[in-house]
């Protein structure tokens, strides 16, 4: 049996009725859906299959329960393409989303949102693997820069948190706690041989005890660390080769120091990070 029906200005429909079932299209205001439906209490609901097709071009071909997406269904909107399980309405479950921007997700969904385990490739082709809880990078997971550089850690709220290694450019790597994308609490960052080991806060080591730490234009410093700052006996190792067994005090060059540079030895006393009073001079060829 082939019927149509006019709602007015609301919606319309054109079904047929087999057996007690029924298969038609009807014509809403803003969109369209052609497929399986049923009577309830409540008035008709989409059931089974059929297709959405809204005025902005956006369409959904999939299973429907009572009304709402259900089970498998294919979403095509302004955000991208979505093929995966759907409950309530919502995407849940496990599905994958190609979004127009380039990116591209394969994993889990709870209630519209990534949730559970997943693998997510960024536009710039950077990835991430691991856990998800409301949309955002949670537990441990694996992120991958497009540059080289590599996270293995913990994350919460989208955020590196909790124990992780952060692998550098240079080859380099942290080892340690993490709070809300900063080193925080004990951690050891390692350049080749050296290690620079400590209490971080805010992303700045505070170290205690013997440590050892490479500046910027590859100086070496292996030296005490007492209230943050050098303290103490320590050896400088200079990138141009020459190196310097020095006492410091907060940070400044300061008592005696012996600075070693192409067959010549210099002692002598520091204050405040200049020589002060006179300097010996040893000659290492015997003259």
């Amino acid at each position: 049996v082939y019927m149509r029906v006019d709602y007015s200005k609301d919606y319309s429909n054109e079904y047929i009725v087999e057996n007690g079932r029924y298969y038609g299209t009807y014509y809403f205001q803003n969109v369209v859906y052609e497929g399986n439906w049923i009577h309830t209490p409540e008035g008709e609901k989409f059931h089974g299959e059929g297709t959405l097709t809204y005025n902005d071009g956006s369409t959904f071909n999939g299973h429907f329960s009572y009304g709402k997406k259900d089970g498998f269904g294919v979403l095509n909107d302004k955000e991208g393409v979505y093929s995966g399980l759907w409950k309530n309405g919502k995407r849940d479950g496990y599905g994958t989303q190609q979004y127009k921007s380039g990116a591209l997700y394969i994993g889990n969904w709870k209630e519209d949102k990534l949730d559970g385990k997943g693998f997510l490739i960024y536009p710039d082709q950077s990835t991430y693997e691991g856990g998800f809880k409301n949309g955002k990078k949670c537990g441990y997971g694996e992120f991958r820069f497009k540059n080289g550089e590599s996270y293995m850690g913990e994350f919460k709220d989208g955020l590196k948190h909790g124990y992780g290694i952060f692998t550098y450019l240079d080859g380099s790597t942290y080892t340690g706690n993490w709070y809300e994308n900063k080193r925080q609490d004990f951690g050891t960052l390692t350049r080749g041989e050296v290690e620079e080991k400590g209490i971080w806060d805010e992303d700045v080591c505070k170290r205690e005890g013997r440590a050892s730490f490479i500046l910027p234009n590859g100086d070496v410093y292996i030296v005490e660390i007492r209230n943050g700052q050098l303290n103490g006996k320590g050896t400088i190792n200079y990138h141009t080769g020459e190196s310097m067994e020095a006492s410091f005090l907060n940070n400044e060059l300061n008592g005696h120091c012996t600075y070693y540079k192409e067959g010549l030895i210099f002692s002598g006393q520091f204050v405040g990070g200049k020589p002060d009073g006179k300097m010996l001079i040893n000659y290492t060829n015997g003259d």
